[in-house]
């Protein structure tokens, strides 16, 4: 047989060669699993590599933040709420010339309805920094609430996003922004999302049509894009070094099965366009005694968030007011390395040509084949082996799912890699 036979018979459908392609493609789709999901951004040691962020400045505020659990309306929160203002006011006096505003806002208060009738008065700290662009119209609002649960020390939810804030604070007062920026570092999310209410009623909220809101859901692992406005605005994420995020995320918490909620919500009931980025991985971790630094496992989580918040809060800055919208967003990354963006209407236009075409085309290669070799086409060496293939492994991969989540509930709470390779050797 000779070199051109050889590699012929590789691509022939024939047990050998159909299960080493399956068994590769399997492999392949295993290892960039493991390399997004798995292995850490590692975050830069030199300051000239850090995009002009502090990261070890950012370190020791989320270790102050999250010493202890810090409830709103508890002695803790007290605390962490003072070391946070002590902070923003310490580089408010540092840059006088920045056009920098400290508000420590005890006056926003409001009432609404949040599955019950809410009265909250509002104790957020604010931060205003003027654009230079003068003729620059609507601002961009950064937002993240600094209390934790009664069960948790908070390093995930919110803490990292808090301490990722105050860098921001002082990078837009060293770097004035085009557009004028204003940081609610609220509190009292925990109960009813109330930080976010507060803020709507302070007159620093009509500042602002877009806005970048950071949160955790879980413990340490990546930031993703859990939710997005509108096409416009989730194009600015594309600036992220490496974006991570589906619209599945989205479409999860439009349908219900994702419980927890953000002060997207209310941001964007409000009218505002925005994203909304937090933590997920590790999700048995969250709101427990186990969201602590030290279950961080180092700097890598922490700066993820801080990369991505200054670029595509950077973007979100430089992009006309007239850009934001752009109806429903389709978005999922490739590798961690960009960002695919449509719109909604894009993409159905897309799956019509695609299911127009695709059956068009299976149809007439069957065909061309049937019309070729009608003897061996129905036989269990011909095509037909393939939809029994098809639903004898899927039916496989379905059951081994059903089993395992039947046998113990939390099994994809523990080792992800585990989890994935068994579900794909059962495939197999």
């Amino acid at each position: 047989m000779n070199l051109r036979l050889k590699f012929k018979s590789m691509f022939n459908f024939a047990t050998a060669p159909v299960t080493f392609l399956t068994l590769i493609t399997y492999i392949s789709i295993l290892t960039s699993v493991v390399v997004i999901h798995e292995v850490p951004i590692t975050p830069p040691k030199k300051p000239a590599k850090q995009l002009g962020l502090d990261l070890d400045q950012t370190w020791r505020d989320l270790q102050a933040i999250t010493r202890y659990p810090h409830p709103y309306n508890s002695h803790p929160n007290d605390v962490v709420r003072d070391y946070i203002l002590h902070r923003v006011n310490g580089i408010a006096k540092k840059h006088t010339d920045s056009g920098i505003v400290v508000a420590d806002d005890l006056t926003s208060n409001g009432t609404y309805a949040a599955g019950q009738i809410i009265y909250f008065e509002g104790n957020n700290i604010l931060v205003k920094i003027d654009g230079k662009d003068k003729n620059a119209s609507g601002g961009v609002l950064f937002s993240a609430h600094f209390d934790s649960v009664s069960t948790a020390p908070g390093a995930t939810d919110n803490g990292m996003s808090v301490a990722t804030l105050l860098n921001l604070v002082e990078y837009f007062a060293k770097n004035t922004p085009k557009r004028t920026v204003v940081f609610n570092i609220n509190n009292g999310e925990e109960d009813w999302l109330n930080g976010a209410h507060a803020f709507l009623e302070h007159p620093w909220a009509k500042l602002s049509t877009v806005f970048l809101n950071l949160e955790g859901a879980g413990s340490a692992g990546r930031p993703l894009l859990f939710r997005t406005s509108s096409t416009g605005v989730t194009k600015a994420f594309k600036s992220a070094r490496h974006p991570h995020g589906t619209v599945l995320s989205a479409d999860a918490f439009k349908a219900r099965l994702v419980r927890s909620g953000t002060d997207f919500t209310v941001y964007e009931t409000a009218g505002l366009k925005g994203l909304d980025l937090a933590f997920y991985r590790k999700r048995s971790r969250y709101h427990t005694k186990y969201d602590t630094v030290a279950g961080l496992g180092g700097q890598s989580s922490l700066w993820a968030m801080m990369e991505a918040s200054l670029e595509s809060g950077k973007a979100l800055i430089d992009m006309d007011d007239n850009q934001k919208d752009g109806g429903e967003a389709v978005y999922f990354d490739l590798f961690g390395e960009t960002l695919v963006v449509m719109s909604l209407t894009l993409t159905f236009i897309i799956n019509i040509i695609l299911l127009a075409v695709g059956p068009i085309s299976i149809g007439g290669l069957s065909a061309l084949i049937f019309f070729k070799k009608r003897d061996h086409f129905w036989t269990s060496n011909g095509w037909f082996r393939f939809p029994i293939a098809l639903i004898v492994s899927g039916g496989l991969t379905t059951g081994y799912a059903r089993l395992m989540a039947k046998a113990n509930p939390y099994v994809s709470e523990t080792d992800d890699l585990v989890f994935w390779t068994w579900l794909i050797l059962i495939t197999v």
